[in-house]
């Protein structure tokens, strides 16, 4: 076995799934630094969207809690700041792409591509299994691990994470003005682009642009405010 087929057959092990058409599972593993025209932008883009599907169904399955909190746990599991590079890295994901030296060993370069990786990977599997939605599941499942259960205290824990909900409890606190705004800055219908603002007694903050939801501009901009107030 040559080494490119090993690294493929390694990832198959690890994701306990075997393609049918390792082209997608190379292009998943593919950056745009070192391919151009054929890397995994696209199949990040639908993995991002079954992951939300997938990750919020299980939670709706398996736990009753009201929306707003589905909504929330949805957004920690997904998010691309903090779970979703702590699983690419526990499980090597990061060692076997294909990039360039720069773009791989650059900070803010790796907190894009790490999560963009692993929506690729899901993308890719989703597409290979023929949109097979259970498929699909079984493997997210199986990478998410211990990672999906969850008692009263682990989700309280999680709540206090949420960006939005520290910046809500440090204005509720000290009785500041808490103002929210989210505009589209670009995108397609399908997956526009949202850039989120926070005021805090007139104070403006502005977070990175959001693909997809509003909510996740909002996210981004509290992240920003807790960024350089220091709250966390």
């Amino acid at each position: 076995m040559d080494i490119a087929t090993h690294r493929l057959t390694c990832i198959e092990q690890t994701i306990d799934y075997v393609f049918n058409n390792r082209d997608l599972l190379e292009e998943a593993f593919t950056h745009r630094s070192y391919n151009p025209t054929k890397n995994n932008e696209r199949l990040e883009f639908v993995g991002d969207k079954v992951e939300n599907a997938i990750i919020g169904v299980h939670l709706f399955e398996n736990y009753n809690i009201d929306e707003g909190i589905l909504s929330k746990l949805t957004s920690y599991f997904v998010d691309n700041k903090r779970v979703l590079p702590r699983l690419c890295v526990s499980y090597g994901f990061d060692k076997l792409i294909k990039i360039t030296d720069y773009e791989k060993n650059t900070k803010n370069s790796r907190e894009k591509w790490i999560p963009s990786l692993w929506e690729a990977l899901i993308g890719a599997v989703f597409i290979d299994s023929g949109k097979n939605w259970y498929a699909t599941e079984k493997v997210i499942l199986h990478l998410y691990g211990e990672e999906l259960i969850l008692d009263d205290e682990r989700i309280k824990d999680i709540l206090r994470t949420d960006p939005v909900t520290v910046v809500k409890e440090h204005c509720d606190e000290f009785g500041y003005l808490l103002e929210f705004d989210e505009k589209r800055v670009g995108g397609f219908d399908h997956d526009p682009e949202h850039v989120g603002y926070v005021w805090i007694n007139g104070e403006e903050y502005q977070g990175d642009v959001a693909r997809g939801s509003k909510q996740k501009a909002r996210e981004n901009a509290c992240e920003k405010v807790i960024s350089i107030l220091g709250l966390n």
